[in-house]
């Protein structure tokens, strides 16, 4: 029996159809219709893979962690609905229709707030979300995302925050002032709930955390501003090529876990055939994160079958760190494994930078956020001891649980 791992290598290192024999056809459906474009080779495969003996809960599973069930649905209700069962056709649409209706509710919230802020002064850019769906999946019901982001000048992320604070919103967090202040400093966002339709916005001053890449400068996209309509309104966003850097950053950020993230990006380059690569390389030297930037474009061409330029595919394959690294991190995905933040140091474009992005991350590591302030209130005298609370999480996120997860895999094969 072949391990998944392999099954996994399998598909994306081999054109021969005798290896392909041993992957496991639910994957390969998964794979085939995570796309909002469908080829023919891709429809007639996606037949040939119906007429096997598919496991359709381990399929369904497979999708909804991944944040592909939308995209599976749609894909197979428009190729061969007729020979999926009907309990399982019946649960795809429910969860299709049931994500249409949460992201409507959510675009509809979006553009409340945005229009709050216009009437106030403030800029506000909506990125990811539902812009990312109306702009790169064409549909807002074909993206499954979870909450809003909005990115503001640094300067005005106070005042949003007290605006939306007397709109209904909460803090997600129950921070005392001098808690704020700690994370405006260190932090990059901050995070509020509106409990009356249980929507999550998240208001950014930075796209990625501070010990990532310390440097990384927002400003210059201010001056790069796209428009896109949502709801029959037209929305400031970011243009595609500083879009797709977003991506890749906010790929990284969750170690490209999820499926999705790097389906979001082939979208993306799909959709934009005129993309500036010589202007997202030379943006990506410049923040020192040109290695984030290969190591995802060569995901999306790995895992999805992204069609790159020539030169750019050139470039990416040609660093065989990179390449190490990406088998790593495919492995990783289909087997739902816990990747260490220590992992995002192999990703760092040269020595100086790895060392330079580990110490951070080890300060980071002791840091405390408000994850650990509200597991429990400490008087100030003892509040150095949420830097121990914190390490233990720590230890039970990336240590114990995954641990635990091999353990039970194990005695589950027995």
């Amino acid at each position: 029996m072949t391990c998944p791992a392999c099954w996994w290598m399998i598909l994306l290192s081999t054109h021969d159809e005798t290896l392909k024999k041993d992957v496991p056809p639910e994957l390969e459906l998964l794979l085939c219709t995570a796309r909002t474009v469908m080829d023919p080779a891709r429809a007639d495969r996606i037949k040939a893979l119906l007429g096997e003996d598919i496991d359709w809960e381990y399929l369904l599973g497979l999708a909804y962690r991944h944040g592909l069930g939308s995209l599976l649905y749609w894909q197979l209700n428009a190729t061969c609905p007729e020979v999926i069962p009907g309990n399982y056709i019946g649960q795809l649409q429910a969860h299709f229709h049931t994500n249409t209706r949460r992201n409507l509710l959510l675009a509809g919230e979006l553009l409340r707030v945005i229009d709050l802020l216009e009437h106030k002064g403030i800029a506000a850019v909506p990125f990811k979300g539902p812009v990312l769906a109306a702009s790169c999946y064409g549909n807002l019901g074909l993206r499954e995302f979870e909450d809003l982001d909005l990115l503001v000048h640094e300067g005005d992320a106070p005042k949003v925050e007290t605006l939306l604070l007397h709109e209904g919103f909460r803090p997600l967090f129950g921070l005392t002032s001098a808690q704020k202040a700690a994370v405006h400093k260190s932090g990059y966002h901050f995070q509020l709930q509106r409990d009356s339709n249980n929507t999550r916005l998240e208001v950014h001053w930075r796209i990625v955390q501070r010990y990532m890449l310390p440097g990384f400068d927002c400003e210059p996209y201010w001056g790069r501003l796209e428009e896109v309509a949502i709801g029959g309104k037209a929305v400031s966003t970011l243009p595609a090529e500083d879009l797709l850097m977003v991506l890749c950053l906010h790929a990284a950020t969750h170690l490209w876990k999820r499926l999705k993230w790097i389906c979001d990006i082939s979208e993306l380059i799909c959709l934009n055939e005129d993309l500036d690569w010589g202007e997202i390389m030379y943006r990506a030297r410049a923040e020192r994160c040109e290695r984030i930037l290969s190591l995802s474009l060569l995901l999306a061409h790995d895992i999805l079958g992204t069609v790159l330029p020539v030169e750019i595919m050139e470039r990416v394959t040609g660093d065989s760190s990179t390449q190490t690294i990406a088998e790593q991190v495919k492995r990783r995905i289909f087997e739902d494994g816990t990747l260490s933040p220590l992992f995002l140091i192999k990703t760092a474009d040269n020595m100086r930078d790895k060392i330079e992005l580990g110490a951070r991350i080890a300060r980071d590591s002791i840091t405390p956020t408000p994850a650990e302030w509200t597991i429990m209130s400490l008087p100030q005298p003892l509040s150095f001891l949420y830097r121990i609370i914190r390490l233990v999480r720590l230890f039970v996120i990336y240590v114990l649980n995954p641990w635990k997860e091999r353990l039970t895999s194990a005695f589950r094969k027995e």
